[in-house]
Protein backbone atom coordinates (compact mmCIF):
# COMPACT_ATOMS: atom_id res chain seq x y z
CA UNK A 1 0.00 0.00 0.00
CA UNK A 2 1.48 3.38 -1.29
CA UNK A 3 1.79 5.94 1.72
CA UNK A 4 0.71 9.48 0.39
CA UNK A 5 1.84 12.54 2.29
CA UNK A 6 -0.57 14.64 3.59
CA UNK A 7 -0.91 18.27 3.56
CA UNK A 8 -1.37 19.21 6.50
CA UNK A 9 2.72 17.93 7.39
CA UNK A 10 3.93 21.20 5.74
CA UNK A 11 4.85 24.11 8.66
CA UNK A 12 2.41 26.41 8.98
CA UNK A 13 2.42 30.17 9.05
CA UNK A 14 4.47 31.07 11.90
CA UNK A 15 5.26 33.66 14.03
CA UNK A 16 8.96 32.44 14.67
CA UNK A 17 10.69 28.89 15.37
CA UNK A 18 12.51 27.73 18.15
CA UNK A 19 14.52 25.24 19.35
CA UNK A 20 12.46 22.04 19.87
CA UNK A 21 14.96 19.11 20.90
CA UNK A 22 17.88 17.21 19.43
CA UNK A 23 19.28 14.10 18.95
CA UNK A 24 22.33 12.04 17.83
CA UNK A 25 22.35 8.14 16.76
CA UNK A 26 25.50 5.96 16.37
CA UNK A 27 26.02 2.24 15.06
CA UNK A 28 28.49 1.14 17.86
CA UNK A 29 30.07 -1.90 15.45
CA UNK A 30 29.07 -4.71 18.05
CA UNK A 31 27.98 -7.01 16.65
CA UNK A 32 30.12 -8.39 13.48
CA UNK A 33 31.77 -11.37 15.30
CA UNK A 34 35.13 -10.11 14.89
CA UNK A 35 36.82 -6.82 15.22
CA UNK A 36 34.05 -4.47 16.52
CA UNK A 37 33.00 -6.91 19.16
CA UNK A 38 36.71 -7.73 20.07
CA UNK A 39 36.99 -3.67 20.83
CA UNK A 40 33.90 -2.99 21.95
CA UNK A 41 34.92 -1.92 25.77
CA UNK A 42 38.46 -0.21 24.72
CA UNK A 43 36.02 1.53 22.22
CA UNK A 44 32.83 2.04 24.43
CA UNK A 45 34.49 5.56 26.56
CA UNK A 46 34.91 7.79 23.45
CA UNK A 47 31.59 6.25 22.07
CA UNK A 48 29.58 7.33 24.67
CA UNK A 49 31.59 10.46 25.25
CA UNK A 50 31.10 11.45 21.84
CA UNK A 51 27.51 10.77 21.61
CA UNK A 52 26.44 12.93 24.66
CA UNK A 53 28.15 16.12 23.62
CA UNK A 54 25.74 18.94 23.09
CA UNK A 55 23.14 16.83 25.51
CA UNK A 56 21.36 15.85 23.05
CA UNK A 57 17.61 14.86 24.43
CA UNK A 58 17.18 11.57 22.49
CA UNK A 59 20.38 9.05 21.85
CA UNK A 60 19.40 6.13 19.28
CA UNK A 61 21.69 3.16 19.01
CA UNK A 62 22.08 0.16 17.14
CA UNK A 63 24.61 -3.01 16.91
CA UNK A 64 24.23 -3.44 20.74
CA UNK A 65 23.62 -6.86 21.37
CA UNK A 66 22.15 -8.15 24.65
CA UNK A 67 24.85 -9.02 25.95
CA UNK A 68 26.60 -5.40 25.28
CA UNK A 69 23.60 -3.22 26.34
CA UNK A 70 24.15 -3.35 30.34
CA UNK A 71 27.74 -2.35 29.58
CA UNK A 72 26.32 0.45 27.47
CA UNK A 73 23.63 1.45 29.62
CA UNK A 74 25.90 1.74 32.46
CA UNK A 75 28.37 4.09 30.86
CA UNK A 76 25.03 5.84 29.53
CA UNK A 77 23.79 6.24 32.89
CA UNK A 78 27.01 7.64 34.40
CA UNK A 79 26.39 10.61 32.34
CA UNK A 80 22.78 11.34 33.31
CA UNK A 81 20.80 9.53 30.28
CA UNK A 82 18.14 6.45 30.92
CA UNK A 83 17.82 4.15 29.01
CA UNK A 84 14.40 3.94 27.30
CA UNK A 85 14.32 0.52 25.22
CA UNK A 86 16.18 -2.10 23.63
CA UNK A 87 15.51 -5.22 21.77
CA UNK A 88 16.99 -7.00 18.96
CA UNK A 89 20.50 -4.89 19.26
CA UNK A 90 18.89 -1.41 18.92
CA UNK A 91 18.34 0.99 21.88
CA UNK A 92 16.77 4.40 23.05
CA UNK A 93 18.29 6.88 25.83
CA UNK A 94 17.27 9.92 26.82
CA UNK A 95 17.90 12.67 29.06
CA UNK A 96 15.66 12.08 32.59
CA UNK A 97 13.18 15.08 31.82
CA UNK A 98 12.09 13.07 28.55
CA UNK A 99 8.53 11.53 29.69
CA UNK A 100 8.60 7.44 27.96
CA UNK A 101 5.46 6.11 26.95
CA UNK A 102 4.57 3.16 25.11
CA UNK A 103 7.00 1.32 22.28
CA UNK A 104 7.79 -2.13 20.81
CA UNK A 105 9.87 -3.34 18.63
CA UNK A 106 8.31 -4.01 14.89
CA UNK A 107 9.67 -7.05 12.76
CA UNK A 108 9.88 -6.58 9.40
CA UNK A 109 7.84 -9.15 7.32
CA UNK A 110 11.01 -9.00 4.79
CA UNK A 111 13.82 -10.57 6.02
CA UNK A 112 17.29 -11.86 4.77
CA UNK A 113 19.88 -13.83 6.58
CA UNK A 114 21.63 -13.26 9.75
CA UNK A 115 20.03 -11.08 12.25
CA UNK A 116 15.93 -10.38 12.95
CA UNK A 117 15.78 -6.60 11.53
CA UNK A 118 12.95 -4.28 12.41
CA UNK A 119 12.51 -1.42 13.70
CA UNK A 120 12.13 -0.25 17.57
CA UNK A 121 9.15 2.15 18.09
CA UNK A 122 8.66 4.71 21.03
CA UNK A 123 6.38 7.54 22.02
CA UNK A 124 8.41 10.07 23.93
CA UNK A 125 7.01 13.41 25.36
CA UNK A 126 9.79 16.54 24.77
CA UNK A 127 9.31 19.95 26.16
CA UNK A 128 5.21 19.23 26.27
CA UNK A 129 5.00 18.12 22.81
CA UNK A 130 4.19 14.66 21.88
CA UNK A 131 7.24 12.77 19.29
CA UNK A 132 7.36 9.30 18.05
CA UNK A 133 11.05 7.43 17.55
CA UNK A 134 11.88 4.65 15.24
CA UNK A 135 15.44 3.29 15.58
CA UNK A 136 16.11 0.92 12.71
CA UNK A 137 18.97 -1.25 10.85
CA UNK A 138 18.60 -2.22 7.89
CA UNK A 139 20.15 -5.79 6.01
CA UNK A 140 23.54 -5.49 4.72
CA UNK A 141 24.51 -7.94 2.56
CA UNK A 142 24.95 -7.72 -1.08
CA UNK A 143 21.97 -8.56 -3.46
CA UNK A 144 19.36 -6.79 -0.88
CA UNK A 145 18.97 -3.24 -2.59
CA UNK A 146 15.29 -3.46 -3.36
CA UNK A 147 15.00 -5.83 0.31
CA UNK A 148 16.50 -2.70 2.12
CA UNK A 149 14.07 -0.71 0.39
CA UNK A 150 11.12 -2.97 1.57
CA UNK A 151 12.43 -3.08 4.61
CA UNK A 152 11.96 0.56 5.22
CA UNK A 153 8.49 0.73 3.31
CA UNK A 154 7.63 -1.39 6.14
CA UNK A 155 9.25 0.63 9.18
CA UNK A 156 7.05 3.40 7.74
CA UNK A 157 4.08 2.20 7.61
CA UNK A 158 5.04 0.61 11.24
CA UNK A 159 5.73 4.22 12.31
CA UNK A 160 2.14 5.34 10.50
CA UNK A 161 0.54 2.56 12.51
CA UNK A 162 2.16 3.16 15.52
CA UNK A 163 0.68 7.28 15.13
CA UNK A 164 -2.62 6.09 14.54
CA UNK A 165 -2.83 4.09 17.82
CA UNK A 166 -2.36 7.41 19.65
CA UNK A 167 -3.95 9.77 17.06
CA UNK A 168 -0.57 11.75 16.66
CA UNK A 169 -1.70 14.69 14.54
CA UNK A 170 0.67 14.80 11.48
CA UNK A 171 2.19 12.39 12.76
CA UNK A 172 5.06 12.54 9.85
CA UNK A 173 6.37 15.52 11.23
CA UNK A 174 6.48 14.08 14.75
CA UNK A 175 8.12 10.95 13.74
CA UNK A 176 12.19 10.69 13.63
CA UNK A 177 13.41 7.94 12.06
CA UNK A 178 16.88 6.60 13.00
CA UNK A 179 19.02 4.13 11.37
CA UNK A 180 21.54 2.50 9.36
CA UNK A 181 20.19 2.19 5.95
CA UNK A 182 23.41 0.39 4.34
CA UNK A 183 22.50 2.20 1.18
CA UNK A 184 20.78 5.29 1.83
CA UNK A 185 20.47 6.71 -1.40
CA UNK A 186 18.18 4.15 -2.92
CA UNK A 187 16.52 3.69 0.12
CA UNK A 188 15.78 7.52 0.97
CA UNK A 189 14.88 7.97 -2.83
CA UNK A 190 12.66 4.66 -3.44
CA UNK A 191 11.34 4.37 0.49
CA UNK A 192 11.54 7.52 2.53
CA UNK A 193 11.27 10.54 -0.04
CA UNK A 194 7.74 9.15 -1.62
CA UNK A 195 5.96 8.76 1.72
CA UNK A 196 6.97 12.49 2.48
CA UNK A 197 9.98 12.30 4.69
CA UNK A 198 13.08 13.30 4.18
CA UNK A 199 16.91 13.01 4.86
CA UNK A 200 17.98 15.80 7.28
CA UNK A 201 21.33 15.91 5.62
CA UNK A 202 23.97 15.05 8.55
CA UNK A 203 25.91 13.49 6.11
CA UNK A 204 26.66 10.40 7.10
CA UNK A 205 27.31 7.49 4.01
CA UNK A 206 24.54 4.85 5.16
CA UNK A 207 23.63 6.32 8.91
CA UNK A 208 20.59 8.61 8.35
CA UNK A 209 18.49 10.65 10.21
CA UNK A 210 14.72 11.33 8.64
CA UNK A 211 11.61 13.11 9.70
CA UNK A 212 8.82 14.32 7.66
CA UNK A 213 9.53 16.88 5.25
CA UNK A 214 7.59 19.92 6.85
CA UNK A 215 9.45 19.94 10.42
CA UNK A 216 12.19 22.09 10.24
CA UNK A 217 15.73 21.47 11.10
CA UNK A 218 18.33 24.02 12.92
CA UNK A 219 21.21 21.76 12.14
CA UNK A 220 22.48 18.61 10.91
CA UNK A 221 26.25 17.17 11.63
CA UNK A 222 28.24 14.67 11.90
CA UNK A 223 31.55 12.89 13.92
CA UNK A 224 34.36 10.32 13.67
CA UNK A 225 34.09 8.71 16.51
CA UNK A 226 35.48 5.13 17.79
CA UNK A 227 33.27 2.86 15.44
CA UNK A 228 33.33 2.61 11.81
CA UNK A 229 30.42 4.30 11.74
CA UNK A 230 30.29 8.29 12.65
CA UNK A 231 27.82 9.78 14.98
CA UNK A 232 25.06 11.70 13.22
CA UNK A 233 22.96 14.55 15.23
CA UNK A 234 19.97 16.74 13.97
CA UNK A 235 18.77 19.69 15.61
CA UNK A 236 14.48 20.10 14.89
CA UNK A 237 12.76 23.16 15.70
CA UNK A 238 9.14 24.12 16.71
CA UNK A 239 6.95 26.35 15.02
CA UNK A 240 5.26 28.76 17.54
CA UNK A 241 1.96 30.07 16.28
CA UNK A 242 0.16 33.11 17.39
Amino acid sequence: MAISAEAQDGPPDADRIVRWHSTAFLNMWGDDRGKGARTFAARLPRMVGDLVAGRPEVIGLCEVTDLLEPSVTVALEATGYVKIAHSHRLSIFALPEVEKASGDFYRYPKQNKGAIEGILRQRLKIGGSWIHYGVTHLDYRDGFEEGRVQQMRQGIRAMESFARRWTLPRWRTRSVILGDLNSRRRVVEKALQPAGFKDVGAGGRIDVIAVGRGRVVLSASKQRTASDHPVVRATFGKIIVG
